[in-house]
């Protein structure tokens, strides 16, 4: 009897007949490819996962600029701007009776903005990028305004609310508060201050910055798209206070400063003298030193360490009058938009939506700014 060729260890296996064993081979082969493919679909699900999270967070590209500051494109799309008259009340509420509704009016009405894409700042603008701006333009460097301040009368109880009392250890002759807060020595920037957020910058040193970097100052609806993504959020980070998050007034005084004037206590005892003490560089961080605070789209420091510049002018009521496509704010005004809260504020002041006004020609020591391009 002739032997049946053996074909490895199917053909050895005992109960299977010799016509059945191309369809098995069949069979596994088939299982064996049916495998493959689900491997290569799942890898398939992971890759666009990965790909749908960088684009809808923001972190599909990073274009370095000019100045050679890192961009972040922002897509193309729609996000809700301002607040909702409940967050308003709640707000006001929180921050206690000294808060009035009027400072939070002019966020609201709450409403969908559409914008193209565009790229921002990751990071505010640093003293040593604006001192290479300086050297390459002969530009002003940062100087503070020099002005006196006079220092808030000492007040008592009144009208049920706790007012403040002006302790002596910060009062001045003439009762005035005059503090040395220039970061730069001269045109000079001291080591420890490189990598922090340059300020004593007016409007037209912000603009003249970002200019000369092949790029533009931020429009209002794209800084709060940056900074708070498309779902609304309240901070940077989420819906949820969190003051170790960014670089504010409770992290500062490392308890909460919730209503006003628990801050304006910190501030006036404590804050101010900090300040005068040790100078700015003892109140700032570095830009990015916040990795939890980040935006949904990877900008960091948009809650808190200095508020921002933006492009437009400011008007209480722009949100009543606001195009729904592209927005740039009134046509002319007085003051303009300013974002983001600082080292020195309140957690009211640290929501994405709070927006305060300053004159153009104002150098302060909490404000600095980012640069913007089109996508």
């Amino acid at each position: 009897m002739s032997k049946i060729p053996s074909h490895g260890k199917l053909d050895s296996q005992p109960g299977i007949p010799l016509g059945d064993h191309h369809t098995l081979v069949q069979r596994v082969r088939e299982k064996k490819w049916k495998v493959i493919a689900f491997g290569l679909s799942l890898l398939g699900i992971a890759t666009t996962a990965v790909i749908w999270f960088s684009v809808g967070q923001g972190g599909s590209k990073i274009e370095i600029g000019n100045d050679g500051a890192p961009m972040v494109l922002i897509p193309a799309g729609t996000f809700i701007m301002g607040s909702t008259q409940g967050h308003i009340e709640e707000t006001v509420k929180e921050c206690g009776p000294l808060c009035q509704l009027e400072w939070m009016k002019r966020e609201w009405p709450q409403h969908e903005v559409q914008l193209d894409s565009y790229y921002i700042d990751q990071y505010e603008v640093t003293n040593v990028r604006y001192l290479e701006f300086v050297n390459a333009t002969g530009h002003r460097v940062p100087l503070q305004e020099v002005r006196k301040i006079p220092v808030p009368e000492e007040r008592e109880m009144r009208d049920g609310r706790q007012q403040i009392q002006i302790p002596d250890a910060i009062k001045a002759e003439e009762d005035e508060l005059l503090f040395n807060l220039n970061v730069w020595d001269g045109e000079q920037v001291p080591e420890e201050a490189k990598d922090l957020p340059v300020v004593h910058v007016s409007w037209d040193d912000a603009l003249a910055y970002c200019e000369w970097a092949g790029r533009r100052l931020p429009t209002e609806a794209e800084w709060e798209k940056a900074a708070r993504g498309n779902d609304a959020r309240l901070y940077t980070w989420g819906n949820e206070w969190d003051r170790n998050r960014s670089n504010n007034a409770s992290y500062q005084a490392d308890r909460e400063l919730v209503r006003l004037e628990w801050w304006q206590r910190w501030w006036l005892r404590e804050g101010i003298v900090l300040q005068e003490k040790e100078g700015l560089a003892a109140l700032q961080t570095t830009v990015g030193n916040f990795e939890s605070g980040v935006s949904p789209y990877g900008v960091y420091d948009m809650s808190g360490n200095v508020w921002e510049w933006g492009r437009d002018w400011f008007a209480e009521d722009t949100y009543l009058q606001v195009q729904r496509k592209n927005p740039v704010g009134p046509p002319n005004g007085l003051q303009k938009v300013v974002r983001g809260g600082s080292y020195m504020d309140p957690r009211n002041r640290l929501r994405v939506a709070a927006r305060i006004k300053v004159e153009p020609s104002g150098r302060r020591p909490n404000i600095g700014f980012r640069c913007a391009a089109d996508g």
